[in-house]
Formats: C-alpha cells, structure tokens, sequence
C-alpha cells in the first residue's frame, strides 16, 4: 500500500509540476550553472551531503536507514545536473561542435588543448 500511494503521489507531482526550458547547448548549461540560485543549491547539498556522511550516520546511521537514503537523495539530486552536462557535451561533441574550447572549461584546459593543436 505505501509503495502504491509513493507512486500515486511522484506521478501527480510530475504531472502537475511547471514546464522547465530545455537545455540543449552547452552555451545554455553554463548560464545555468553561473546561476546564484544554483551556486547556493550546490554549495548547500554538498555542505549537508558532508554533514550526514561525517557527523550523522556514525551516530545514527546503524539505528535509522533513513540517514543513509537522505544522503543518496542529496549527492543524487546535484548528480541530475552533472549528468545532463555530460549528456550535452557528449553530444555536442558527436556532432562536432567546438567542446573543447568551450568556456566550461578552465582557461588551462583551453590552453592545452590550442597547444595540441597547434603541435599536431
């Protein structure tokens, strides 16, 4: 019965929620993730993820499960994003677009990568 009302209740949740726009460049992730609301939420999952692993679940964790599902909920919510960054720059590069001089990455990658090409 609980199992059923979890379902019931994740497909309502997914049915009603608001549209999100679709992120299809990498251009458009990086906006995302410049984002202050993101920076907080990111800071925020891995300062608790943290907390749990090294403060909660010594203390409680062999008493209660639910520290441990707490802490693949968090780190699995920041992953969502990560994986869908991924996602994006795998593909780009499939079709050929221009990754690795993209502004994603730090300035040294970018500097290696226009010695590589230059050198060969």
């Amino acid at each position: 019965m609980g199992c059923l009302l979890c379902i019931i209740g994740s497909t309502v949740m997914v049915v009603h929620a608001p549209q999100e726009e679709e992120v299809s460049s990498l251009s458009a992730m990086a906006e995302k993730l410049k984002d202050p609301g993101f920076i907080v939420y990111a800071v925020s999952v891995v300062g608790s993820s943290l907390i749990l692993m090294f403060a909660v679940a010594p203390r409680y964790g062999q008493k209660n499960v639910l520290v441990y599902i707490l802490i693949c909920s968090v780190i699995g919510s920041l992953s969502v994003s990560c994986v869908k960054g991924l996602g994006i720059g795998f593909k780009e590069l499939h079709s050929y677009a221009v990754v690795p001089n993209h502004e994603i990455l730090t300035e040294d990658d970018s500097k290696l990568t226009r010695d590589v090409n230059a050198n060969g």
